[in-house]
């Protein structure tokens, strides 16, 4: 579904050419879209959430929802914070993700932001289940965070040098088992071997085979890689993902857990915002290891 702005002409057409009530605006080089009517559109609502520290805040929401008011405020407390810095600081915000504004700016609160809640003596260990993207590695380097990627032996073979890659740049790798472990491991572990010369002792698995994964690991002398939080089977999670993290590490006691996400091309902005949450909660982040 696509929706197109004429800006001189003020039409505003689908993918069919059918035509709509409505039409975008420029204003000192910014463009503005009729919010009501793209809502309607993509089929979404927007709501507005007075009270917050921030100002207003205009949430738009699907079917799918699943946080309340008060969860998604502080699930993107980090984010606001953001928008917020950059608005005090320029006199306008610079988006990190891309939505339909309103034509009124909304009102700053003049309160100072509250200092986030530390958890300096709490580590997540992350990992993916996956080959990485190029966008992946990135927002890991630019964070300067490492990780561990679960390859399958499908992906080996398709980028050995991918592998090879992952490794230059710090990254641990493992062996992701999407079958029998009993054949899946020493396949993948022989191709890892191959084109990085890395011996692997780290093998996971989706939720379906993880106690059969567990009990060959436990046999062979390899670790099995368990997670907490994993966002790597359903991809209906990916868009959640930094918001349900956050809300299950400030739910947990634990002071170790770990997150395992899914490598999507997409994912990259997903990344990039659950590692600004990791960092503004100041917790410990790690890799997986094979003396775990």
């Amino acid at each position: 579904m696509q929706l197109f702005f004429e800006l001189k002409g003020g039409d505003t057409y689908d993918q069919d050419n059918t035509f709509y009530d409505g039409s975008a605006i420029i204003n000192k080089g910014t463009v503005y879209l009729p919010l009501t009517l793209m809502c309607q559109f993509f089929d979404v609502s927007y709501s507005t959430i007075s009270g917050s520290e921030y100002g207003t805040i205009l949430r738009i929401t699907s079917d799918d929802v699943i946080l309340t008011d008060s969860e998604f405020l502080r699930a993107a407390r980090s984010v606001m914070r953001t928008y917020y810095t950059n608005y005090n600081q320029t006199g306008s915000a610079v988006p990190a993700i891309t939505s339909a504004p309103v034509a009124t700016a909304a009102p700053v609160s003049s309160a100072a932001p509250q200092e986030e809640e530390s958890h300096e003596d709490e580590q997540v260990t992350l990992s993916f289940a996956g080959a990485p993207t190029e966008d992946i590695l990135e927002a890991l380097s630019e964070s300067g965070v490492n990780a561990c990627f679960f390859f399958t032996a499908e992906e080996v073979l398709n980028a050995p040098d991918l592998v090879r890659q992952t490794i230059g740049e710090g990254h641990s790798v493992g062996v992701w088992c999407t079958s029998d472990p009993e054949t899946d491991y020493p396949e993948t572990a022989a191709l890892l071997f191959e084109a990085a010369r890395v011996a692997v002792l780290l093998v996971a698995a989706p939720a379906a085979l993880s106690e059969a994964c567990r009990s060959y690991a436990e046999t062979e002398g390899l670790v099995f890689c368990d997670c907490d939080l994993s966002t790597a089977v359903d991809a209906d999670a990916y868009a959640s993902a930094p918001y349900s993290a956050e809300i299950w590490l400030g739910n947990s006691s634990a002071q170790a857990v770990s997150l395992r996400l899914g490598c999507d091309a997409d994912n990259a902005l997903i990344l990039r915002q659950l590692l600004s949450t990791l960092r503004s909660g100041k917790y410990e982040l790690a890799v997986p290891r094979e003396t775990d």
